[in-house]
């Protein structure tokens, strides 16, 4: 003891004074510049110039780097708990710090005021902070926000920090008269747009420690550099820097932060299952699913991994190893319910009730196979995959990640199979006003290690990517040659790049909806683009304008281009059958299908006999009045189903005008349609 006492304080001596003075003085001038920032951030001052906080920004990273190069000059001994973490700033570190400091900035200027679901979030914040109770209705009465009873109240309770902080810092500064530039004293209400802004800060925070959690768990399998990338990487090409700096008044931000310490606690301790700190865990499960009750996924499967390797681990018999699992389970079980008490004192306040599910209020309809499953993910109406192409490369990198990692990437899988078939079991599955699949934002650590396992496959085998590259390159060629080849490129003038992709989406629609983009062309004999421009909507009553714009999402197979009457837009059906698809929201319902139309006529032709089938199965069969007329058909709820349905037009002839002699048209045509309309027949 002698000795490391001596030695203790031989390496103290050894540390330049200098240094220690530095490591002091520039951290005291951190903190100054963290204030400002801070305050510059609440106030949303200087936003007509950006420079301001771009320059304080500026300083607050000199003197990181510099409090950072003052530490490492300070003997291991010496270090006290800053100078220690100064000290072990490396590039990534450095990186990290970079990317905090872009999303105080983007947020400065992003965010403006509590939104959307935000503002309902921001009156339970308010009203637990100011008025020291929960009841919303006068909040709302004089802020806005809806139904914010119906939310979840772990973020609201992770906010409150950072609402009094505000609270507290508005009062000093009136105090002190130091709000000149915004005309003096400010509201001190809980409502004026600083407060707004706290919670906002509140999320940025929360998030950055998410990523910070989230390198931590990928750093595991790959290099910093990698797990870097791979993070911020993720962050900067999602929608999650979206809901860290923008809409961040939304929850989604702090989702990820409690799913990603829940999942990092799961994950650190996975190896030494005789260790597990169940308390732990349970507070953060508790945590996630007061925060969104959907997180509640999250719990199982970690769980059930742990389990094993505590059976797999434990050396004692079985009745041992199943009394050591049951008193795990059992700190589990009470962590989580003592974090979660808070939701169900919620509940048992405004509902009455300690236990409340407003499944009603979401629309969750709980099925084997949601209804909208394909939708959430290739939906161009925000679907994951194609408003998020990274997260497509996250999805196949976790399969080379599984081929090292296979009880993890179970895990991981698991957990985001389970998100995609409770998003999908809601009517709004892509989640109302928002960007993105935002209720996907719970799964960053899952998309980031799947990045992570990407990235690793393309570093070892560098031949990968040059050749999807090329797979690219080749196909963007060909349809550029096609479309010389047909016409639509003119070979004569210069050809913009829009026109080409343009072309490019008429043969392939969005690539990143393209299986089920496939599936729906093959299944309704329709083009590739079908799917995407239907946008994953589904209606209780449609009406489609044929020959108007946008009413080619709706069109099936049989159809000829645009005509315009004087009084109404029509198309041509230029075959012996066409389709139109009507995406319905329930089939349990008759509909009433109302047609505008016309067959095409000549004295030598006959009648024209139009016979109808819904999915395959015959409806009706009509004789058509000469002229553009209406006719209405009851389709029974019996040949409907929910989501795509498609009607299918038969004609008894298709004539082209040239065989008659009538015009130099070649078109097969049958009849003329101006609309197409369903109406709901509801049941008394």
């Amino acid at each position: 003891m002698a000795t490391e006492r001596s030695e203790s304080t031989h390496d103290t001596s050894q540390t330049p004074r200098w240094a220690i003075y530095g490591v002091r003085f520039t951290v005291t001038l951190l903190s100054l510049a963290c204030m400002v920032v801070w305050h510059i951030s609440l106030l949303w001052l200087y936003r007509d110039n950006p420079l301001i906080l771009s320059v304080w920004l500026s300083v607050v990273f000199v003197l990181v780097l510099v409090t950072s190069q003052f530490s490492k000059h300070v003997s291991p001994a010496a270090r006290g708990f800053i100078s220690r973490h100064f000290a072990r700033l490396d590039g990534n570190g450095i990186a990290f710090i970079l990317f905090l400091l872009l999303l105080l900035l983007l947020f400065h200027f992003g965010f403006e005021r509590a939104a959307s679901d935000g503002r309902s979030y921001f009156v339970q914040v308010r009203s637990l902070v100011m008025d020291w109770d929960l009841d919303f209705a006068n909040d709302e009465t004089a802020f806005g926000g809806h139904g914010a009873r119906q939310y979840a109240f772990g973020a609201p309770l992770l906010w409150s920090p950072f609402f009094i902080l505000g609270h507290i810092w508005l009062s000093a500064s009136n105090a002190m008269d130091l709000l000149p530039d915004l005309g003096g004293a400010v509201r001190l209400d809980g409502y004026y747009f600083p407060y707004q802004r706290a919670i906002g800060l509140g999320t940025l925070v929360y998030g950055f420690i998410g990523l910070v959690l989230i390198y931590r768990v990928v750093r595991r399998y790959c290099s910093q550099t990698l797990a870097s990338l791979s993070t911020l990487g993720l962050c900067a090409t999602s929608f999650l820097i979206w809901y860290l700096t923008v809409d961040n008044s939304m929850v989604h931000g702090v989702s990820m932060f409690t799913t990603t310490l829940f999942l990092f606690l799961w994950h650190r301790h996975r190896d030494s299952p005789l260790h597990v700190p169940w308390m732990k865990l349970g507070f953060a499960a508790g945590l996630m699913m007061m925060v969104r009750w959907q997180n509640v996924a999250f719990a199982v499967l970690p769980l059930v991994d742990l389990v094993w390797s505590v059976w797999c681990n434990d050396t004692e018999n079985s009745r041992k190893r199943l009394s050591t699992i049951s008193r795990g389970l059992g700190r589990f079980a009470f962590a989580a319910f003592i974090t979660f008490a808070p939701q169900l004192l919620f509940w048992e306040s405004v509902y009455g009730s300690f236990l409340y599910l407003p499944t009603q209020e979401h629309a969750f309809e709980p099925s084997v196979i949601p209804p909208h499953i394909t939708d959430v993910l290739f939906s161009s109406n925000r679907g994951l995959l194609s408003w998020t192409p990274v997260i497509t490369a996250a999805l196949i990198g976790l399969v080379f990640f599984a081929r090292d990692h296979t009880r993890v990437a179970l895990v991981l899988a698991g957990s985001f199979l389970a998100q995609v078939w409770i998003n999908g079991s809601v009517e709004i599955w892509w989640g109302g006003v928002g960007f993105g699949a935002r209720r996907f934002a719970n799964c960053a650590v899952i998309f980031a290690v799947g990045l992570a396992g990407l990235l690793t496959t393309i570093q070892r085998r560098p031949l990968i990517a040059p050749a999807v590259t090329l797979v690219a390159l080749l196909l963007f060629n060909t349809v550029f040659m096609l479309s010389y080849r047909n016409g639509s490129l003119s070979p004569t003038e210069g050809v913009t790049f829009n026109s080409v992709t343009d072309e490019l989406y008429e043969f392939i629609g969005n690539p990143f909806s393209l299986p089920i983009g496939a599936y729906v062309a093959w299944r309704y004999e329709v083009g590739l683009p079908v799917y995407d421009r239907l946008r994953g909507r589904t209606y209780n009553n449609l009406s489609i304008d044929i020959g108007a714009p946008g009413d080619e999402r709706f069109l099936g197979h049989g159809w000829a281009a645009r005509e315009q009457h004087p009084n109404f837009s029509f198309r041509w059906a230029d075959s012996h059958s066409s389709t139109v698809l009507i995406p319905l929201k329930t089939n349990v319902d008759d509909y009433l299908l109302e047609i505008e139309w016309g067959p095409f006529s000549a004295p030598e032709l006959p009648p024209q006999i139009v016979s109808i089938d819904v999915n395959n199965i015959p409806v009706t069969a009509l004789t058509l009045r000469p002229g553009v007329h209406v006719d209405r058909i009851t389709i029974p709820s019996a040949a409907l189903r929910s989501n795509l349905n498609q009607i299918r037009f038969r004609y008894e002839y298709a004539v082209a005008p040239q065989d008659l002699g009538i015009s130099e048209d070649q078109r097969q045509l049958a009849i003329q349609v101006a609309s197409v309309r369903l109406q709901r027949i509801l049941r008394p």
